[in-house]
């Protein structure tokens, strides 16, 4: 069963929806989907805090896995796209423009 707390303020409108415990996401919505800032949680204990377009990570954001792996940097329709930084551990990759 899905559940879902709306808090409104005169700008922004931030809700807090569980989604059968499988995930949860707190954030901005735009006609029904994660739109602007927010974080989405998976109960395997992945997380994605950024900038969401039309319901997909978009804009600046990191995911972090449930081990500690993590990407900070440009993400365009739920994926990894442009300058970023993988950090695995205490290895670090850079990709894209400098």
């Amino acid at each position: 069963m899905n559940s879902m707390t709306e808090v409104s303020w005169p700008s922004i409108r931030l809700i807090y929806v569980n989604f059968c415990s499988h995930f949860s996401y707190v954030g901005q919505f735009f006609e029904d989907l994660p739109h602007g800032l927010g974080q989405y949680l998976w109960s395997a204990g992945h997380r994605y805090t950024g900038s969401y377009r039309l319901g997909a990570p978009h804009g600046q954001g990191v995911f972090i896995t449930s081990v500690g792996d993590t990407y900070e940097g440009d993400f365009a329709n739920g994926l990894p796209n442009g300058r970023g930084e993988f950090r695995y551990g205490e290895t670090y990759a850079s990709i894209g423009l400098r």
